[in-house]
Parts: C-alpha cells; structure tokens; sequence
C-alpha cells in the first residue's frame, strides 16, 4: 500500500512522530510527504520516505502568483504520474490541498486529521472552502470531543458519519518517563539553571501572542509580596514568531514587579524537552483556543499543577478525572495560582500521581498507535 501525506506545515516534527509510532521502520519505498521544506530530512532520508517539497505560497502578494503556482505544482504531478491507495492529510489547509489536487482526486481512500487551530482559528472563507474536501473525505479524525462539537457547530450533522474522535500520543511521553528513575526535579531545573529554592510556574509553551502571556503577568503582579518572592516565571519560547519589543514589554513589568524570570528560546525536544516538563512545578495554560495540546498533557504527566484557563473545555481531561485548577476569567487568575501555591502538599502529591496514571492510558503512543495502524489496514 503507498500512502501520501500532506502537511500544511515546514516542521517535520509532528509528521516525524507519527511516523515512527505508526510505521515504525516499515517504511522503505511506502510512504510520500507532500509539505512546505522542512530543515531536518535526516529521518525521512534515512528511511527512504519520499519528500516533496514546494514554496510558501502564502509569501505570495499577488494572486496571479498564487494560483499560477498551483496549477503549475498540479501538471507537475500529473506528469509524475504517482497514484496513491491512500492520501492522509495533517493539519488541514486548503490552499495545500489545491496544491496536491491531482493526488488527492485520484485517491481511492482520502483522510483528513484536524490538529486543532486549523478549525478553531479559520476564518468563514477557509470553513466555506474547506467543505469542498470534507465532502469528498472518507474519513475525518478530529483529536477531541470539543474539536468535534466546533466541527457540528460548523458543518451541523451532514457529515457525521464521516467523523471520528482520535488523538494522537504525546510525544515525550515516553521520554519522561526514561527520566524518572534518574533525574528528579531539582536536577532538572539545574539543566535550565532555574532557582532550585523557587517554585517554577510556566506560562504558555511557545512565544506567540495566542498563548496570552502579557494578560498573566499582569495578573501574577497582583500577588502578594511574601507569595511573589517564592516563584520564578518560565517561559519556554522556543518555537512561534515574536518581537523584541514584546519580550521587552514582558521583561519590564517582571523587573518593575523584582519577579525573578527566565526566558528558554531553545527550541527543544526528546529527553531535553522532557527535563523541562520535569522541572516545572505549576503551569499556566491560558492561551486563547486549543484543542488539547501535547504540551499540556506532558506538563501533566511529569507532575506539574496545571492552571487552565475556564474557556478551554477539555472534556477528556475532565470526564476521565484528571486533576486541575481552572480561573474563568484572568481576574481570578491571581487567587487560583496562590491557592494552588498554599495548597496541602500530600494531597496534592496523590492527585499529580494519579494524573500521571490517567494521561498514560489516554495519551501514550503505546496506547494509541494501534488504532492508527488500523487506517492503513482496511480500506473504507
């Protein structure tokens, strides 16, 4: 069976993943990745994946451009005469899917995976042409149930029966756990040069403006002083684009404020992402829309108190007894961190290691591969 995947994406992380849990080293001369380029290619060269690379058509001012690029990218293809028994698509954008238009007609078995914003943050004229795909879809994978009621707030019941509800695992599942037997949690935040007297409170894992820091900060300051003096802020920028000038903005009131803080713009992954997880002790998830995040689930799985934000409806999280703080607005933000702070240790202890427990079961790649193996195997 040869499978084509097209990703809306120049990161080759999250493709990468899912590869190596599904596939594992069955791959030679199977699989094709349809994407923007990526930096890294080693894995895929390594392992005789096919990459097909192809400009950022969105640093295209004109029209003319765009849709000349894209009727020139679809003769390409007719004349590669690659047919496929299977076309996956990850994260779900449609200029793309125009681009790959002659690869995804002629597939027998066309699936469609939402990552989260790629629904949650298009616009109407996105959701309008989008549907022209789901239509054609015989399968659409949606990675929550809170994904899935966005989708029915959207597109109502036509395409029900088309929809499933699978997530993917958390990647550094696994790499935590490695850690665990060796590495605690002072040893961790020694990686990072964190102050191992401090409580270290997360906010937001990437430096874009969607993950709402400024809004936290702002609210932190609002702590008393004895509280103020026993956290340092985190924030991991590793990935996402952002200014000078807003990392200044956020600098400043922390200065202003004798808040200790440290900025990582290391982008980070494998066990070195794992001993950030690990060194944590609260993380602050208030970003403005979110399916339900990796990064989440590891913070949770390494053991750190989340603080979710109340318009983040994880309802796997909820339903399955998965222990966190929520603020519903960032006016109580500052009251739920300092009880989180001031809370009894034992019990919170039990219940971070029960969530450990819980986050496995639902979100290892031990758990999950299985059920994404089965695309492959049967065709609907």
């Amino acid at each position: 069976m040869k499978i084509a995947f097209i990703c809306d994406t120049n990161s080759s992380f999250w493709i990468q993943q899912y590869i190596e849990n599904v596939f594992g080293n069955n791959t030679k001369n199977r699989l094709s990745i349809y994407s923007y380029k990526f930096e890294d290619t080693e894995y895929f060269d390594n392992h005789s994946i096919s990459l097909n690379f192809f400009d950022d058509i969105y640093k295209e001012n004109n029209i003319i451009e765009k849709v000349t690029s894209i009727i020139r990218y679809n003769i390409m293809l007719r004349r590669q005469h690659r047919n496929y028994d299977v076309v996956h698509v990850h994260y779900f954008g449609p200029v793309i899917l125009w681009r790959c238009h002659r690869i995804w007609k002629q597939s027998e078995v066309k699936y469609i995976s939402y990552y989260g914003s790629d629904l949650l943050r298009a616009n109407n004229l996105i959701l309008l042409i989008n549907k022209h795909f789901i239509k054609q879809a015989t399968q659409i994978q949606l990675l929550t149930s809170s994904l899935k009621k966005k989708f029915s707030e959207v597109y109502g019941d036509e395409f029900d029966d088309k929809l499933i509800v699978q997530d993917f695992g958390a990647p550094n599942i696994q790499y935590i756990e490695e850690i665990r037997g060796t590495e605690d949690k002072t040893f961790c935040k020694k990686c990072f040069d964190l102050d191992t007297d401090k409580i270290a409170v997360g906010v937001g894992y990437n430096g874009g403006l969607a993950q709402q820091h400024l809004p936290v900060i702002n609210e932190i300051i609002k702590l008393p002083r004895v509280i103020l003096k026993k956290i340092q802020i985190v924030f991991h920028f590793g990935y996402m684009e952002y200014t000078d000038e807003y990392k200044k903005s956020l600098k400043d009131i922390l200065d202003n404020n004798e808040i200790k803080y440290i900025f990582i713009e290391e982008f980070l992954k494998g066990k070195r992402l794992a001993e950030l997880r690990n060194a944590l002790d609260l993380f602050i998830n208030a970003q403005i829309t979110d399916a339900l995040s990796s990064s989440v689930l590891e913070y949770l799985y390494a053991g750190a108190v989340l603080l979710n934000a109340g318009w983040l409806e994880y309802d796997e999280l909820r339903n399955n007894g998965v222990y966190y703080e929520i603020f519903n607005s960032f006016d109580n933000l500052s009251s739920k961190l300092m009880e989180a702070i001031e809370a009894d240790e034992k019990y919170v202890k039990d219940k971070l290691e029960e969530n450990s427990r819980i986050i496995y079961q639902m979100y290892s790649w031990d758990v999950l591969s299985e059920k994404w193996k089965q695309l492959y195997r049967t065709k609907k």
